[in-house]
């Protein structure tokens, strides 16, 4: 496998247009304010937790 090197800003934005596209609907809920979500840049996978 083939390490892939991002700048801080690269990670950002992928995160953010994984955010936007494709989770947004599944995890914006009364449930999850105030919590953090953590997503993996490289494959999409996320988690939701109140303490990150």
């Amino acid at each position: 496998m083939q390490a892939i090197f991002w700048t801080a800003e690269e990670v950002a934005h992928k995160a953010q247009q994984i955010y936007e596209n494709d989770i947004r609907q599944q995890v914006e809920s009364s449930e999850n304010l105030g919590k953090m979500i953590v997503i993996d840049a490289e494959t999409g996978e996320y988690g939701i937790d109140s303490t990150g």
